[in-house]
């Protein structure tokens, strides 16, 4: 899936996203990015589900797709990928529930630690999509 999707701008521009940007920086990429997300869940509807394409189980998948994700991006990159799925599959109510759960964006960087997305989402029946590859 990966190797055939041509690189953006909003690509790029989440690679090289500092783990310390700003939330305004983090708002406007993951408005730029929620739009390319649903592109991919549109061409590849199994990232709603990548259990379902698992050799193994569907929570091993699941498993190894949060640790993949974990080491290969910082905590800026996480944030952007979580928001904009939500943003892309118009989950508000997941969107608000995730402001709520971080602190201001004044407060001091040691206080807000690395990201970590809520262990439970507000809408059980929606799952954001996931980045993988096409196997």
């Amino acid at each position: 899936m990966l190797v055939d999707t041509l690189r953006i701008a909003a690509d790029i521009a989440l690679d090289e996203l500092p783990d310390d940007a700003d939330r305004a920086t983090r708002g406007r990429l993951n408005e730029q990015y929620a739009p390319v997300l649903a592109a991919m869940v549109e061409k590849y509807p199994w990232l709603n589900d990548p259990g379902s394409r698992a050799r193994g189980s569907a929570s091993s998948a699941e498993a190894t797709v949060a640790e993949s994700v974990g080491e290969l991006d910082n905590g800026a990159q996480r944030e952007v990928l979580y928001r904009a799925s939500w943003l892309s599959s118009d989950s508000v109510d997941a969107l608000a529930a995730l402001e709520a759960a971080l602190p201001p964006d004044d407060s001091p960087e040691e206080a807000r630690g690395p990201f970590r997305p809520p262990v439970t989402s507000p809408d059980p029946t929606t799952t954001p999509p996931t980045r993988g590859d096409d196997r």
